[in-house]
């Protein structure tokens, strides 16, 4: 009598499950695979957020007395611009299932999850008085605090209820203002930053370009880089007006027109020396004075002109004849005479 057997070797199937769920990328996730069976099986499949491949197989369950495993491995795409995937995270642990004896149908599973996070970054704005109108902070001039900036999100020059609004505030280590703001945690991208104007203050960084059109407020652009901080600035002025009257003393002026001609300096103190700098005109401001008689007086409003630092303690001003001799200068604190009010736009 003779007795035959037969022997075949045990297989089973695994597969794999993508876990992700963002509108920000919506490809497919390509995740390879390698097992320790004699034949290495080896492979990868590409699957997008809530696949499951279908079983691979069959696959030996031991190799030699070893039992076999086999590991999925996931390459991630490239992170779509603004967002970063997360590290990926396996189950079972480290992507590792061992092959079971079965059909296709009970095939094991690995399950791979991912995550994405949108990039941000912080944007800080800085609020000075330049004084000196160049449209750059120098070195003395001071920050302002109080002052109003929002990042206009709908980029209509104007604040209104989606826009986001700070103030600035903050001292330094010397008590001085710090006149800052800071948006944090933005998500990256381009943003306009406007500041809220005041009465009587003209922008001058970034300047008059900057505003796009009557009621429109100042406004930049600026762009916010992943986990860094970008920088924007604000600065203003003010403008005064100097009235300067002429008197004619001992003798009617001789010069032919009848005109004296005024010129607005700069000096430190009455008694300032050295070189002294025009301020806003390019050639003398010109008042008529026809009226030649003796002791009459004649006045002329010089027009509205930034303040330099300096005019905080004294100016200067000198008038001429129109040959631009200086026949005479006085020098005045600019609390006696600086008109007050709103100087035109």
């Amino acid at each position: 009598m003779t007795v035959t057997n037969t022997i075949s070797k045990d297989q089973g199937y695994f597969k794999i499950s993508k876990v992700f769920s963002s509108p920000a990328y919506t490809g497919d996730f390509t995740i390879g695979y390698l097992c320790t069976d004699a034949a290495g099986t080896n492979g990868s499949v590409n699957l997008a957020g809530g696949a499951t491949s279908a079983a691979i197989g069959p696959i030996d369950t031991h190799n030699g007395t070893t039992a076999v495993t086999c590991t999925a491995t996931e390459t991630l795409p490239s992170n779509p611009t603004g967002y970063t995937f997360g590290v990926p995270s396996y189950s079972p642990t480290g992507g590792v299932v061992t092959i079971t004896k079965g059909l296709a149908a009970a095939a094991v599973e690995v399950t791979v999850t991912n995550t994405i996070t949108r990039d941000l970054g912080n944007l800080a704005v800085t609020k000075y008085h330049d004084v000196d109108n160049s449209g750059s902070k120098q070195g003395s001039e001071p920050f302002l605090n109080g002052w109003d900036c929002y990042l206009d999100l709908n980029t209509n020059g104007t604040f209104d209820g989606v826009d986001v609004k700070l103030t600035t505030a903050g001292t330094d280590e010397s008590e001085a203002p710090k006149g800052e703001v800071l948006f944090e945690n933005l998500p990256t991208g381009t943003y306009q930053i406007c500041e809220v104007p005041k009465a009587d203050w003209y922008n001058s960084d970034p300047g008059a370009a900057s505003i796009a059109g009557p009621g429109k407020d100042p406004c930049e652009s600026a762009s916010v880089l992943k986990d860094t901080a970008t920088f924007a600035s604000f600065g203003n002025y003010q403008k005064t007006k100097v009235q300067i009257t002429k008197t004619v003393g001992l003798a009617v002026p001789t010069h032919d027109d009848g005109n004296i001609a005024f010129q607005i300096r700069m000096g430190a103190s009455p008694a300032a020396q050295g070189r002294l700098s025009q301020l806003a005109q390019p050639t003398p401001q010109t008042v008529e004075s026809s009226d030649r008689t003796i002791g009459r007086q004649r006045t002329v409003a010089i027009p509205w002109f930034p303040v330099p630092t300096s005019c905080a303690r004294w100016c200067r001003w000198a008038t001429a004849r129109p040959s631009s001799s200086v026949i005479g200068t006085a020098t005045k604190r600019p609390g006696s005479t600086v008109t007050t009010g709103s100087p035109p736009g």
